[in-house]
């Protein structure tokens, strides 16, 4: 069963004028637990995912992004697959966006315990460039561990805050140091064929997302690994265009069909029709998915 009330907010300023620096703080209806991931977008490039283990519960996380068209989005998927995201776009006043090429292996670090003794903030001295970079550390709670990993889409001298649900002790260690540029995150309109318990059918416009780590389905606000679902569907057309796989099939069971585009099956058999060509397709061979 989905997740009841987790709700992402996204606070960032709608106005900035330093791309290179600007603040956003990611906030929880309901605490991140273990099992949730979350992951922070700069520009559809990954800047920073945030996990937590055993009984820490994360209300908020705050840092800053490099940005360069202004677009921050947030990509949750709980631990029970339910996917929430929701997006944020910043005016950015003047456009200076850069990501240096150094190399940095520093990894001195500031803490600074709120009053409360529920969160804890604290900034790395770390260029954060692409040819070497702090790309992950660990928060030692009382509860558990808040692992984070980062990419040069975090603005240097990475700046970190969380919020607990509880007061606790703290201790901060750098983990890892990397290179390089993320890939950016894709995203498809997807239409596929199901064959599962002998029940044969459509269904169109799920999400499909490509990131660097995940290859995601998105149906009904869920995420399914693609490869999990991989042997019971295939794919019929992303973004409006026949996919490759569907398109060889369409030249093998109608040769004289052979090359035809999504737009113009839509426009030649109509909304109503499609759907029983394609199954048509399909099954030509007697195996929808195969």
């Amino acid at each position: 069963m989905a997740r009841v009330g987790l709700v992402i907010e996204i606070l960032a300023p709608a106005y900035a004028e330093n791309s290179l620096v600007v603040p956003v703080s990611i906030r929880f209806d309901e605490p991140l637990v273990a099992g949730d991931i979350l992951y922070i977008y700069a520009d559809n490039y990954l800047a920073a995912s945030v996990q937590v283990t055993d009984q820490v519960l994360l209300e908020q996380i705050s840092t800053r992004l490099r940005l360069d068209s202004g677009v921050i989005e947030t990509m949750l998927i709980a631990k029970d697959q339910t996917f929430i995201s929701q997006s944020s776009n910043v005016t950015l006043t003047q456009s200076n966006f850069a990501l240096p090429a150094t190399s940095d292996d520093s990894n001195d670090v500031r803490t600074r315990i709120t009053e409360e003794a529920d969160g804890l903030a604290l900034m790395f001295k770390n260029e954060m460039g692409t040819g070497g970079y702090l790309s992950s550390f660990g928060i030692a709670t009382d509860y558990g561990y808040v692992d984070i990993n980062l990419t040069p889409f975090v603005a240097g001298n990475p700046y970190f805050s969380i919020d607990l649900a509880s007061p606790s002790n703290f201790n901060v260690f750098p983990l890892e140091f990397s290179s390089g540029l993320p890939e950016s995150k894709v995203e498809y309109d997807l239409d596929i064929i199901v064959d599962l318990f002998g029940e044969v059918f459509i269904l169109n416009s799920l999400r499909e997302i490509v990131t660097p780590n995940d290859h995601l389905i998105v149906y009904n606000d869920t995420a399914y690994s693609y490869e999990s679902v991989d042997p019971f569907i295939m794919t019929v057309a992303r973004d409006n265009e026949f996919t490759e796989e569907f398109s060889f099939e369409i030249g093998e069971a109608y040769p004289s069909a052979a090359g035809i585009t999504y737009a113009a099956a839509i426009g030649l058999l109509g909304v109503a029709g499609i759907d029983d060509a394609i199954l048509s397709v399909a099954g030509a061979d007697g195996n929808y998915v195969g």
